[in-house]
């Protein structure tokens, strides 16, 4: 087995793996791997034990925005790249048009990532009664069919 074994989102190792790794002299660091999340209840979280298998320690690592938890990897410069396309009106509406999105001029533009949710139906009446238009962006998933 490797120095370092992950897995992902809880899922199991193969028995055989498992026991391996615990006939090994030193123990690989055994990690699992979990969802990118921005809730306050990940850096509680970010590093714990979990399951030990024959004196194998697992570990939780919870990626993320803030101090305590796996952070992020990115690309150099992304933040400056970022921030020179929020300043640039032409380049965004470039990238939208070459994605096939052409929203209003003036209109709200907002991308909508959630599951089912009882609470959008007023949500999406609030945006309809506020007078601006909204050119809203919902990839394909379970909350299209609320939408």
């Amino acid at each position: 087995p490797a120095d370092v074994v992950i897995a992902a989102f809880a899922c199991q190792l193969p028995p055989d793996y498992m026991e391996a790794m615990a006939a090994r002299e030193a123990a690989p660091l055994w990690m699992n791997l979990d969802y990118l999340s921005a809730e306050d209840w990940v850096v509680g979280c970010h590093r714990l034990p979990s399951v030990k298998f024959k004196g194998v320690q697992k570990y939780f690592f919870f990626p993320g925005f803030r101090e305590g938890t796996g952070g992020l990897l990115r690309e150099k410069g992304l933040l400056q790249q970022r921030q020179a396309f929020q300043q640039d009106a032409v380049a965004q509406r470039q990238f939208l048009h070459g994605l096939g999105i052409f929203p209003a001029v003036g209109a709200r533009l907002m991308s909508l990532f959630a599951y089912e949710n009882a609470g959008l139906a007023s949500w999406l009446d609030v945006l309809a009664a506020d007078g601006r238009a909204t050119h809203l962006l919902v990839p394909e998933g379970r909350i299209l069919g609320d939408v």
